[in-house]
């Protein structure tokens, strides 16, 4: 009888496999409930009949067998966009962490929720940030997860682009001996909510200082509820926190909370340029090169293009990419150069018939290839 709701849920996918959002919040599934479910979904039939693209199993008393299994579901997915596991039971091992890391990595996942669960505590994140390369992931929540001070180099680090090794230091913050951190860790992370846990002032000054001087991804940043005081500092009578502040203006370790918020809304829209550039440039830059970079496949009569040096070619070729890095500028020039990437004009038309086949908008392969060329973000 322990496992009839995973069952039941079961029989429903093995009948509608067009079904694309699971919620299954607030039932009793339990920890074996779920490990039979994700055992399920992790089979060569399921994973070739069912695409879910959302799963919400919030409030469900997972503990660490389900998360298992749900690590184990998530290794080579490449249907699932956004995974909810508020207000559960497990509390992993350094293992079982380090399974869950790999999984992540190795998916396509955009949203992870980890809020309400505090006794994943800083054992936790101090084993999963240092790991976590997950290529497509835009959103972590880790609220309410028990985060104290001690955390606080391990997030800064993590949201440095280039790694610890680059990181500006931020005074009093290092971390432990041996650890390092991925240098692609948080380059598509745009969305990071801390919110109630026990952050101090100290730890959120740390933060934007890092936002500000290492990170051009992040465009939205929650740390609410994490015990700040109230108020302004007595030398600064007169700040307006509805007013954003200049990048260059004001030490940020003499800022409260109000006027952190202040100076981070000018580094999201500082972000949100700066993202929004780079893909546009990648998008205007890809016809040309195309056309004027990709070898005839026949002779014909030399252009007086190609007749100059590749360098001259490239250079002018850059100037459609102004807000691009060299590496970004290679890598779309590399893609476009690929006869292998040119669209198969002898592709089959989708059939009205089959329920299973997934069909991607022109958004979302556009997303696609910023992604893989890595101009879904500036450098």
């Amino acid at each position: 009888m322990i496992h009839v709701g995973a069952r039941h849920i079961i029989s429903t996918l093995e009948t509608n496999h067009t079904i694309k959002t699971m919620v299954i919040g607030h039932n009793p599934l339990g920890d074996e409930g779920t490990a039979v479910l994700f055992h399920f979904l992790s089979s060569n039939w399921a994973r070739r009949q069912i695409h879910l693209e959302s799963i919400t199993i919030n409030s469900c008393q997972i503990g660490n067998l389900g998360l298992g299994a749900i690590a184990a579901y998530l290794d080579g997915n490449q249907s699932l966009r956004s995974l909810f596991l508020q207000n559960n039971d497990f509390n992993p091992s350094w293992n079982l962490t380090s399974s869950l890391t790999s999984a992540l990595s190795n998916s396509v996942l955009e949203v992870l929720s980890l809020n309400n669960n505090p006794q994943l505590s800083d054992t936790f994140l101090f084993r999963f940030l240092p790991n976590l390369s997950a290529p497509r992931l835009r959103e972590l929540h880790l609220s309410a997860v028990g985060l104290t001070p001690i955390s606080t180099p391990y997030i800064i680090n993590f949201l440095a682009n280039n790694g610890p090794e680059h990181v500006t230091p931020v005074a009093g913050y290092q971390l432990s001996l041996g650890q390092k951190f991925t240098k692609i860790a948080s380059r598509r992370l745009s969305d990071l909510r801390l919110n109630g846990n026990a952050l101090t002032l100290p730890c959120a000054q740390a933060i934007v200082h890092v936002l500000k001087t290492s990170n051009f991804s992040i465009r939205h940043f929650e740390m609410f509820a994490n015990n700040f005081p109230v108020g302004f500092p007595a030398s600064h009578p007169d700040s307006n926190p509805s007013t954003p502040p200049a990048l260059e203006s004001g030490d940020i370790s003499e800022m409260a909370w109000p006027e952190l918020k202040a100076h981070m809304s000018a580094i999201f829209t500082r972000n949100h340029i700066l993202t929004s550039m780079a893909s546009t440039s990648a998008l205007q830059l890809l016809g040309p090169s195309r056309t004027l970079l990709l070898p005839p496949s026949h002779h014909d009569t030399e252009s007086p293009w190609r007749s100059l040096p590749t360098e001259i070619q490239l250079q002018i070729l850059s100037t459609l990419g102004l807000g691009l890095s060299p590496q970004q500028l290679i890598r779309v020039w590399s893609y476009a150069t690929d006869r292998a990437t040119l669209p198969d004009l002898q592709q089959p038309l989708p059939s009205l018939f089959d329920r299973t086949a997934t069909h991607k908008t022109r958004e979302q392969l556009r997303d696609d290839w910023l992604s893989a060329v890595g101009c879904d973000r500036f450098e």
